[in-house]
């Protein structure tokens, strides 16, 4: 990409406990480092927060995950007025349907961010319905 389409700062999408304790790390957070220094950009953990826990989403189907994920992020409050007219860039590992990257950046976006990008490393079909 040319530089003026990177993001400002690279966010990784936030990571259940359990999941994190059953990886032993968190994916989104490496690929982010990554990128941040690939393309000198700061990666920036813990501005984007799980606000509740949510069913895991590999078992829903599209409507299901998106259901679940409604409301489930937050900015830190402190770092609201650091993020306003910013151009956010949200890492994650996986896509499947779009239920989290879709309401992560509603959440940036309500909390003033100016622009979110995705940036994804696998994308997988979307699940049948059960």
């Amino acid at each position: 990409l040319p530089s003026t389409d990177h993001p400002q700062w690279l966010l990784p999408a936030p990571a259940e406990p359990g999941t994190l304790r059953r990886r032993g790390m968190h994916h989104s957070w490496e690929w982010c480092k990554a990128l941040g220094r690939a393309w000198g950009v700061d990666a920036k953990p813990g501005v984007l927060l799980k606000r509740r826990e949510t069913l895991t989403q590999h078992r829903l189907n599209a409507q299901s995950r998106k259901r679940n994920l409604v409301g489930a992020f937050e900015v830190d409050p402190l770092m609201l007025s650091a993020i306003r007219g910013l151009h956010l860039g949200l890492v994650d590992d996986v896509m499947t349907t779009g239920a989290t990257a879709a309401e992560a950046s509603i959440c940036l976006l309500r909390a003033g961010a100016a622009r979110v990008s995705i940036w994804v490393f696998a994308r997988t079909p979307s699940p049948a319905v059960p």
